[in-house]
């Protein structure tokens, strides 16, 4: 495993924004895990050597210390004899980067780092209809690279409702959405090799892009959209390899993009001969009424669709795929079978269990989100007027804007209350947004209501203690 190593002149520059409080060991502790949880560091970053880091500073070495001590004490660092001191992001079980999971908390803690919901009702039904189907299968050696061809039949035929005309062969099942991202990545991507993401985005998509060697280039949107022309901008001044775009209730933004803008992108795909990818999981989360647009392969035939049964019903079930042209179809496989052999045929046979009664579980899955949504807006409204925010009309996440930049100060003010956050910090690419919080809202109506309290009493602390740490506009997240 390659480990990043941060060195004393960076880190003195990503430190200095930060108060110089007594005691200078607890300053300087509290300087690191604000970058940390700011998102401008990652997890399972190494520190420099205490004597480096003194040097630089130019403070004791036994104030640098103290201060690794306090980090590692606290549970965000770690230390090991020969091999230093690295960094760990608390409330978050990693598989590295910036990646985002569940972790499993205690009693009483409330979790909005995520926007997942519980499985919905009606699962255990599925599950008992597919491990009826299950035997007819046994007597295969059960690999199947492109997918259960029962699913893939399903997943094309909703495309078709959705107004794209699909063949189930241009269907490929991955194990969940980030794994058919790889795919596209291990493709299409040369180490070094420029792709545009929106700013800010999914950072566990980010994460992954980054890990195939990826240049990652920031294309700026809004809870309000996209824009066209800054789209075509950026691919003629970077080249990219292709563009990965969410064009559904935008994570984490929440905005949808409409179907003009959906020709614009394309166009603007084939005349620079750029290929698009569209993020589809949180399509069928619309939550008010409205027309949804087509998927975005029917404004550019070229784009390859990602998609996901995680958000639509449960993430424990692993299940995504790819709807890919047929002209490229061979070589996603090929670039699949690097990864994986395929995946699990009980899962694919649940999944395809799941999307034969799709419109009643999707039912009830909109109604619970639209309910948390409208708690957590209100609540948002009485507790914290002064945030600022567009109301999401579909997927899971509330993208809600600070009046001062200290989103790490709130999360990790947050978390003595009992309150797991994201920092705005982790879902840039190279954008201040420490402005910002992600706010998801696939949690019961109760504790979305306890969650916003815990929220206001954290932000209260955060712009009011002087040792806490706070945050400064003007610079970039590295």
């Amino acid at each position: 495993m390659v480990v990043a190593q941060l060195s004393a002149r960076r880190l003195v520059d990503l430190v200095s924004d930060y108060p110089d409080t007594r005691p200078a060991y607890r300053s300087l502790a509290n300087a690191i895990r604000g970058v940390l949880v700011d998102g401008r560091v990652t997890h399972e970053t190494r520190l420099p050597s205490e004597r480096e880091l003194s040097i630089a500073l130019g403070v004791s070495r036994t104030t640098v210390t103290r201060a690794y001590g306090e980090l590692v004490a606290s549970g965000w660092a770690s230390a090991r004899r020969g091999s230093g001191t690295t960094l760990i992001l608390r409330g978050l079980d990693h598989t590295g980067g910036s990646q985002l999971v569940a972790p499993e908390v205690e009693d009483g803690v409330i979790n909005l780092m995520i926007a997942a919901p519980p499985a919905p009702p009606g699962t255990m039904d599925a599950v008992e209809r597919a491990v009826a189907l299950l035997p007819s299968r046994l007597a295969g050696h059960g690999y199947r690279m492109t997918g259960e061809p029962l699913l893939r039949e399903q997943i094309a035929a909703h495309y078709d409702d959705r107004g794209l005309a699909t063949d189930p062969e241009q269907i490929i099942v991955t194990p969940g959405a980030l794994a058919a991202t790889a795919v596209i990545v291990r493709m299409l991507i040369g180490r070094g090799d420029r792709a545009i993401m929106e700013t800010p985005s999914y950072t566990n998509s980010v994460a992954t892009l980054r890990a195939g060697g990826t240049r990652v280039v920031g294309l700026p949107v809004t809870t309000e959209g996209w824009d066209a022309e800054a789209f075509e901008a950026t691919i003629r001044q970077t080249a990219p390899r292709f563009a990965l775009l969410i064009p559904d209730f935008q994570n984490p933004t929440g905005a949808l993009m409409d179907t003009a803008t959906r020709d614009q992108f394309g166009a603007v795909l084939a005349r620079t001969r750029t290929t698009g990818v569209a993020d589809e999981t949180m399509a069928d989360l619309a939550i008010d009424p409205l027309t949804m647009p087509p998927p975005f392969a029917a404004s550019n035939p070229d784009v390859i669709t990602v998609g996901s049964t995680s958000k639509a019903f449960w993430g424990g079930f692993r299940i995504g795929w790819l709807r890919v042209p047929m002209a490229v179809r061979d070589r996603v496989v090929q670039a699949r079978t690097s990864l994986d052999l395929g995946c699990s045929l009980a899962d694919q046979l649940i999944a395809y269990e799941m999307f034969a009664h799709r419109e009643a579980l999707l039912d009830e899955r909109r109604s619970a989100l639209r309910e948390s949504r409208d708690v957590l807006v209100a609540e948002l409204r009485r507790l914290l007027p002064d945030w600022e925010f567009t109301t999401p009309r579909g997927g899971m996440t509330l993208w809600a804007r600070m009046p001062e930049p200290v989103s790490s100060a709130v999360v990790l003010a947050a978390e003595r209350h009992g309150l797991l956050l994201a920092s705005g910090g982790q879902f840039g690419v190279d954008q201040d947004l420490r402005h910002y919080i992600r706010l998801p809202f696939a949690l019961p109506v109760d504790v979305m209501r306890e969650g916003v309290a815990r929220l206001a009493r954290a932000y209260a602390e955060a712009i009011a203690e002087p040792t806490l740490v706070r945050e400064r506009a003007g610079s970039f997240i590295a």
